[in-house]
């Protein structure tokens, strides 16, 4: 529906995804998607003996883990258990596909 000024409003535009959420690379989306001319500088994934997951770029460059990026709402919940390191069973589906993060933004519409 448009408003008298021909405006659109937010119920014709749906389903709308957050951009302010957290996102989790999949292990193989710099691969699979980096311009060939770069796919030696892309950031690599790499699993610990732990189970921890942290991505590389330029081969030995940390760049961050898995960890923070899917630890959102802890801050409020229990801000004590919020670690550095992750899993990729402790990342939400939510934070690399779009079909499980509309349901996320729902359940937390509530």
């Amino acid at each position: 529906m448009r408003t008298d000024d021909g405006a659109t409003t937010f119920s014709q535009v749906e389903p709308l995804l957050s951009a302010d959420s957290h996102i989790v690379e999949t292990s193989d989306f710099w691969t699979r998607h980096i311009d060939r001319d770069f796919l030696d500088r892309a950031p690599t994934a790499t699993t610990a003996d732990d189970g921890s997951v942290m991505f590389y770029v330029d081969g030995d460059v940390k760049l961050g883990s898995v960890g923070a990026a899917s630890q959102a709402g802890l801050r409020f919940d229990a801000p004590e258990d919020i670690t550095f390191e992750g899993r990729w069973e402790d990342v939400r589906p939510g934070c690399a596909d779009p079909g499980p993060r509309l349901a996320d933004m729902a359940w937390s519409a509530k």
